[in-house]
């Protein structure tokens, strides 16, 4: 059965209630929850048929027949999907310790005494000899699952832009990230597919998140030279990386409005 989890969001929908139906949304993450919370009305049909054509925008070349959706869940920011963390692959945190190591002993390898302490405190990444150096979770702004069949992490962008880096990593942007984690985490939940839909500004051009989703969707190349930029990985393949790219759905917000205003639903 259909269902949404207000668990990590009562704040926002304290004040939601508050403002009854005009909120003045502080970020985009605010918006995009209140957008799925005003188009689910009762759980009802209506809300789970935004929901599939929402889905069926991002993924114009997939199919959502209405049976898909029958047994729909939507949470908004959720930390875990049950008992399980959205957290990098094991084969991504030992990619980036081995980077970060690497970083380190070529900054100090040429030092001795003093000076190589010195330099060692100075790092910009700074950590201790052999340390793991961990990528931390990461908490989607709305998480959609179709049963077993399909687990997608939606990022809503209006108010600031994307991160084009992590604490360890200046080249980790938070496009590639994602779908690295929802891959990730499908594997680990037993769910068949993955996907990530980015919804951002209208106005495209000079906009580093469109730059980004341009260069990932339909280029495996792209997705795979960015997932091991860092260090291989036994996770990474020519497959998993064609899979991606195929599976970076986008919408402006201006489509996401378009969307708000279909005709109800007949219950």
């Amino acid at each position: 059965m259909a269902g949404l989890d207000w668990r990590h969001n009562r704040d926002f929908m304290a004040k939601w209630r508050r403002t009854k139906n005009r909120v003045q949304f502080t970020s985009s993450n605010s918006e995009m929850t209140w957008t799925f919370k005003h188009f689910w009305p009762a759980f009802g049909p209506c809300g789970v048929e935004w929901v599939r054509r929402f889905l069926g925008t991002a993924f114009p070349d997939w199919a959502f027949p209405s049976h898909s959706c029958s047994d729909l869940e939507v949470r908004l920011w959720p930390a875990r999907l049950g008992n399980r963390r959205f957290a990098p692959s094991r084969a991504r945190q030992g990619q980036l310790t081995r980077y970060v190591l690497d970083v380190r002993e070529d900054a100090v390898s040429h030092l001795s005494g003093h000076g190589r302490e010195d330099a060692l405190k100075n790092l910009p990444v700074k950590l201790a000899a052999n340390c793991k150096v961990w990528e931390g979770d990461t908490e989607p702004d709305v998480v959609i699952r179709l049963a077993r069949n399909l687990l997608v992490l939606i990022e809503a962008k209006r108010y600031s832009p994307i991160e084009t880096h992590t604490r360890y990593d200046s080249a980790r942007n938070q496009v590639i990230r994602n779908l690295d984690i929802a891959f990730a985490m499908a594997r680990r939940a037993g769910i068949d597919r993955a996907a990530v839909v980015v919804v951002g500004p209208s106005t495209r051009d000079g906009c580093c998140l469109w730059d980004l989703v341009h260069r990932y969707r339909g280029d495996p190349v792209a997705v795979k030279h960015d997932l091991l930029l860092r260090g291989p990985r036994d996770d990474v393949s020519d497959q998993l990386a064609a899979f991606m790219a195929r599976s970076l759905g986008a919408l402006s917000w201006d489509e996401v409005a378009a969307l708000s205003a279909m005709p109800r639903i007949p219950r």
